[in-house]
């Protein structure tokens, strides 16, 4: 049985964020085909220590969990490029000696992972997720929390947003020499895969594989509520457009509108919203806690649509399509692939990018006051066309683990290898 190391920030028992419940899907059910034992490989940051160390659990399909812990701050510069870490990345891959290995999410593990991966001669997939790899702040958003608004990147238009200006070609360096030793790099969407080729990440390598979206389990339905329930699965910074929908909620009835906040941030030991200030939108917010996979049903059963205004073209939307498949109306800007799948005016009320809290409110007004609408035959086989389930994703991703551990798959060698 062939071996393969899975690497991402974030792994369970401390899962956060859509990227790492792929993540965790996948290994599982590569795990279960018997073709690869899996392990896996994230951070944490618990402490003041600055030196890294390593601690390993198990997982619960058998393999082994390595969890890299680096105490306090520290720049976004180490966070991306930390020799210390490539160091103790490295050790544990000679230890480990994977057949393969799939990346998602480095952050704060570092590039240097890729270098040691080369120089083992450990062929990888390289699964994207954002846009760490062309933007240091992950998300093409400047300084002041908006859409930067770039297709191609320009250093220029970048400065005045990074920690460190002078870094910005390194690093950019840096990151298209790691892409281009990716034995495959794969993008959850068109888009996704457009915006990186576009900066030079290598075309001949690239493939589309779409997140897998798990359907609702048997006998789900919604309960019952006498307000129309709208969630809200986010923080409370920009990035997920919290700002506006909180202004916009401000104008609606509370006896007729409820903002349901999950607080994913409990999932690490944390709150987003523990503390938050709510004022007068108190009357209408209920925050319930983080969902995994096994728990997407309960909460989509407590509302009635969902809030998406993200203020960042997204690669995917998994929430979007998780709802849309338990018949949850979708609220989103027009963000590119998280509401490709959709249809306005049906399973959708599509918003143009960047609309503000006024137009939301009127929006969320309408809803409210008329109801939502029914999706009709063909936004329903729209749908169910463009969302791929689980089962399909980790099909595609073994074929590909297959091609480039056969012999003579050309994946990129170290130049020692001669």
């Amino acid at each position: 049985m062939k071996r393969l190391l899975v690497a991402n920030v974030w792994f369970a028992p401390r899962s956060y964020g859509g990227a790492t419940m792929v993540a965790e899907a996948l290994a599982a059910r590569v795990a279960a085909s018997g073709e690869w034992a899996v392990d896996a490989l994230s951070f944490s940051n618990y402490g003041a220590s600055p030196r890294p160390a390593l601690f390993r659990t198990r997982l619960a399909t058998g393999g082994e969990h390595w969890t890299i812990n680096l105490g306090g701050e520290r720049p976004r510069d180490l966070s991306f490029d930390n020799p210390e870490m490539t160091a103790e990345i490295a050790r544990l891959i000679a230890r480990l000696k994977p057949d393969a290995a799939h990346l998602h999410c480095i952050q704060d593990l570092g590039i240097g992972l890729i270098d040691a991966l080369y120089e083992a001669r450990i062929p990888f997939l390289l699964s994207t997720h954002d846009y760490w790899w062309l933007c240091e702040r992950s998300f093409l958003m400047d300084y002041r929390g908006r859409f930067c608004g770039q297709e191609r990147i320009d250093p220029k238009i970048c400065a005045p947003c990074v920690e460190n200006r002078e870094t910005l070609a390194r690093r950019r360096a840096r990151a298209l020499e790691a892409l281009s030793r990716a034995a495959r790099i794969t993008y959850p969407s068109r888009e996704a895969r457009r915006r990186h080729e576009i900066n030079g990440a290598p075309a001949a390598r690239g493939a589309l594989l779409p997140n897998g979206v798990s359907p609702p389990g048997p006998g789900f339905a919604k309960r019952p509520s006498a307000r129309l329930r709208f969630g809200y699965v986010g923080g409370p910074g920009p990035i997920k457009g919290w700002p506006v929908i909180e202004r916009a909620f401000a104008a609606l009835d509370p006896e007729k509108a409820e903002l349901v906040l999950v607080d994913a941030a409990r999932n690490v030991g944390a709150s987003w919203w523990s503390a938050y200030r709510f004022g007068p939108l108190a009357r209408h917010v209920t925050v319930v806690p983080g969902y995994t996979p096994a728990t997407a049903d309960e909460f989509y059963a407590g509302i009635d649509a969902l809030l998406f205004f993200s203020a960042w073209p997204e690669t995917f939307g998994l929430t979007t399509r998780e709802a849309a498949l338990r018949d949850v109306h979708v609220v989103a800007t027009d963000c590119g692939a998280p509401v490709e799948p959709l249809t306005d005016g049906e399973n959708a009320t599509i918003l143009p990018f960047g609309a503000g809290a006024r137009e939301l409110s009127r929006a969320l007004a309408r809803l409210v006051e008329q109801g939502l609408p029914t999706p009709g035959p063909a936004a329903r086989a729209k749908l169910e066309a463009e969302v791929v389930g689980p089962e399909a994703q980790a099909d595609a991703l073994l074929r590909l683990l297959g091609e480039i551990t056969a012999p003579g798959s050309g994946a990129p060698k170290s130049s020692s290898s001669g």
